[in-house]
């Protein structure tokens, strides 16, 4: 069998959520390229209060020498890793302890090129999902778009990073209670909009973060226009622009809608 062939053999295994249950998880490798794999372990050392052992990679560096993924810790909590050399580091929660909430959890979404930048989403210690940005060794909150939301129901994601790790983005509720996409640059998280500009016939406003461009001056995502129809957007130089669609009008079809990827 060749290289080839046994990797795409693992990550089909991987997939496989039967296998993935009888094995308690599936354990998270690094492919070489000799066709040998490095078994990246587990957060849980056995010293804590929880008996689970499981860990999954979800990306890896441009040159495969950097995985990130989740795995249970030795309390028993979801916690995002970083891999690196043969060690296993779990990356923390915003949760210092000083506050109010008691849960624990994070979630990760991309990382750098180099794979020294790690984005996702913690709760914190108020107890509110905030989208987080981790580098050597510190997992910072990048905080909201409003805080003046009535209840301090406060929610960030962070879903997608820059190549070189200094641009983040993602989506967090505004004063208004919408959720808008929003960059992230240099501690401070700017909005984005939305398609909808008031004109149409829609009161629904709404904007989400597919990807970020490698130095990050550019934004993709979707949005719904003034018409209430979801339409893929760019984001340049603080302007939303609608992507359209194919349908223009001419046909049958009454429906108009568009999605993207990255």
């Amino acid at each position: 069998m060749s290289s080839f062939q046994k990797k795409k053999s693992l990550v089909q295994a991987l997939k496989c959520k039967t296998l993935t249950t009888l094995i308690l998880g599936a354990l998270a490798m690094e492919a070489q390229a000799d066709g040998a794999f490095n078994v990246l372990g587990f957060l849980n050392d056995g010293t804590g209060t929880s008996n689970r052992f499981d860990s999954e990679p979800f990306f890896v560096s441009a040159n495969g020498s950097v995985v990130v993924g989740t795995s249970i810790n030795s309390l028993g909590n979801n916690e995002a890793y970083r891999w690196y050399n043969g060690t296993m580091t779990g990356l923390g929660f915003l949760n210092d302890g000083t506050g109010t909430s008691t849960s624990y959890f994070n979630t990760l979404e991309r990382l750098s090129a180099d794979g020294s930048v790690v984005v996702g989403t913690s709760g914190n210690s108020l107890g509110n999902n905030e989208a987080y940005r981790w580098y050597n060794g510190t997992m910072t909150g990048l905080g909201f778009l409003d805080k003046s939301l009535t209840g301090g129901n406060y929610v960030s994601a962070a879903e997608s990073v820059s190549a070189d790790g200094l641009v983040v983005a993602g989506r967090s509720q505004n004063s208004q209670g919408n959720y808008e996409a929003y960059r992230w640059y240099e501690g401070t998280m700017t909005g984005l909009g939305f398609l909808n500009d008031g004109t149409g016939t829609s009161t629904y406003y709404d904007s989400v973060v597919n990807d970020v461009s490698a130095y990050g001056s550019t934004v993709i995502g979707r949005s719904y226009n003034s018409q209430g129809n979801s339409e893929a957007y760019r984001w340049h130089d603080g302007t939303m622009t609608g992507l359209g669609f194919l349908n223009d009008g001419t046909g049958t079809s009454t429906s108009y809608f568009n999605t993207l990827e990255r």
